[in-house]
């Protein structure tokens, strides 16, 4: 099954990449498409080692499945589960809110049901180099745009009692840099979304430019009481 053997080309080859950038840059595994954090460092790192050779040889090369490659799929695609699992614990108790209810590990379970399917069903026909490889392309465009998408939609705020914001540049015309607007902008946010009760403005300068004060003047014309708002000077 081409299908298939696309899949795991795709997940063996991002395993692998993972696995050096992780020896490399310290980089965690999790952070591509399965949380291992569950396990010791050393049963994690052996897992996906082992597990991607095999899917490696399966996928490109045609090797039959071995009872180790079977269970190895079976370990991976429940730790995709439990991760789901975590994942959905976290919005039933408003940890965090997502407009896209998908984990990516969602991605990773139902690739690796069909891979479960086509190893049990033992289709071990070769497929030319080229289409997998196509799969494997069409799996990364979609397991990017996935991530992509579900991450950015995850709102991770928490109430909270006061929110710091740390000062940029002002300009000498009293003018905020983009930059210091933006912190402003979006502490203001969360205050009128109830999500602090205080806000500490922190920076440098000299006089009524000082960025503590600027900011502070900013917040009050937008609408925050001045009894709220603590400056740094």
């Amino acid at each position: 099954m081409v299908f298939a053997r696309g899949i795991g080309l795709f997940f063996s080859t991002i395993t692998l990449a993972g696995l050096i950038t992780s020896m490399v840059r310290g980089v965690s595994i999790k952070a591509w498409w399965l949380n291992t954090d569950m396990m010791p460092g050393w049963l994690s790192f052996s897992l996906l080692l082992f597990h991607s050779i095999f899917l490696f040889r399966w996928s490109l090369f045609n090797f039959s499945t071995s009872l180790a490659f079977r269970i190895s799929n079976r370990v991976i695609l429940m730790v995709a589960l439990y991760n789901c699992a975590v994942f959905y614990q976290g919005l039933f108790y408003q940890e965090f809110t997502s407009v896209i209810p998908l984990p990516v590990e969602a991605f990773t379970v139902v690739s690796y049901l069909v891979l479960l399917f086509s190893t049990r069903k033992g289709q071990n026909r070769s497929a030319g180099i080229f289409y997998k490889a196509l799969v494997s392309v069409a799996m990364l465009a979609i397991f990017l745009v996935w991530q992509i998408s579900e991450l950015g939609k995850i709102d991770h705020r928490q109430p909270s009692d006061a929110i710091i914001v740390f000062g940029a540049r002002v300009y000498s015309s009293g003018r905020m840099s983009n930059a210091l607007h933006d912190r402003v902008d979006t502490a203001i946010e969360l205050y009128k979304k109830n999500l602090t009760r205080y806000l500490i403005f922190s920076g440098a300068g000299r006089g009524e430019n000082h960025e503590s004060r600027v900011m502070k003047r900013y917040a009050i014309t937008r609408g925050v009481e001045p009894g709220k708002i603590f400056i740094d000077l």
